[in-house]
């Protein structure tokens, strides 16, 4: 289809600009790259359209397009990627890798890379190696670089986030926090307050917040920001969710937490994530819950039950 275009537009004659014309070799370069077949690429589209919302068989969608197209780069780093999502970064580092051998020397300032380099360095935060996932950022922003990409881009301004936030993660680093409000300044002065990389970024702030109250304002903001978008049925919505819960909870809003998580079980039995391992650990919260603030026992054992019968299947 490409390369029927750009022959097409070689036709196309315009007053006072140089008509375009395509050289042969990259014509022929066109012509030579693998293509994935067509029902790997369906496979992969029906993926990315369930991500958020079902990453469990999204997996298994990209999963089948590998099947049928064993170097199709981006279903692996898709995979990666929603494996650093359910918190499995081992896991995820697996795919990432294998996506990276599939690529070429002429690769090395692609999508792909960043995609690569991006993903292995939010696993390597999920390990806690925050050495290695300031070289991933680092190597990220050099193929930014080499790309002349803007700081004031989505891509940009989240990576400076996510170096912020592991350099605050590693030691508590002043810099790493003005970095992280700088990503997120920079997608307020962009417009894009309304975007789940901005949700992403406002929920880990109220995480690492030490002021209660503040902390309390970033989880509503948030939370605020995913009603909006409708996207609460997605990883992110149940994490917002949940540490919205857990703030009310740090409050003594014990009656408006409980109602928070139980919410939050709501999305991940919509995302297929019932009888998961973070299913377990919410109902150990509500159990606890009803045990200490509430004082209803019963409900409390009905909650632990539910975690133990969960547990027992993991």
């Amino acid at each position: 289809v490409v390369t029927g275009l750009l022959i097409e537009s070689e036709k196309i004659s315009i007053k006072d600009l140089t008509p375009i014309k395509v050289a042969d070799s990259n014509l022929k370069l066109l012509e030579s790259i693998k293509r994935p077949g067509m029902s790997a690429y369906e496979l992969y589209s029906k993926g990315i359209e369930i991500s958020n919302s079902d990453p469990t068989n999204a997996i298994v969608f990209f999963e089948n397009a590998i099947k049928e197209n064993p170097s199709y780069v981006e279903a692996f780093i898709r995979i990666g990627e929603m494996y650093n999502g359910l918190s499995n970064p081992k896991q995820a580092e697996m795919y990432f890798q294998k996506a990276k051998a599939l690529l070429t020397d002429k690769d090395s300032n692609s999508n792909s890379a960043i995609d690569i380099q991006r993903g292995l360095g939010q696993s390597f935060l999920l390990f806690r190696k925050w050495d290695d996932a300031l070289k991933c950022y680092s190597e990220t922003k050099r193929i930014y670089n080499a790309n002349n990409l803007s700081e004031m881009t989505v891509e940009y301004s989240y990576l400076t986030y996510l170096i912020g936030l592991t350099m605050f993660s590693k030691s508590k680093s002043p810099e790493g926090w003005s970095l992280m409000l700088k990503g997120k300044h920079n997608f307020e002065v962009m417009g894009l307050s309304n975007t789940l990389n901005y949700v992403s970024i406002v929920k880990e702030l109220g995480l690492l917040e030490r002021n209660k109250s503040k902390s309390f304002e970033y989880y509503k903001q948030a939370y605020s920001i995913l009603n909006n978008i409708k996207m609460k049925i997605s990883i992110i919505g149940w994490l917002v969710t949940t540490n919205y819960a857990w703030a009310h909870q740090f409050i003594g809003k014990t009656n408006e937490a409980l109602v928070l998580f139980k919410e939050s079980e709501d999305i991940l039995i919509s995302m297929g994530l019932n009888d998961s391992a973070r299913h377990y650990e919410l109902m150990i919260e509500i159990s606890v819950c009803y045990y200490r603030e509430i004082k209803d026992p019963c409900k409390g054992l009905e909650y632990g039950d539910r975690a133990l019968a969960i547990y027992n299947t993991l």
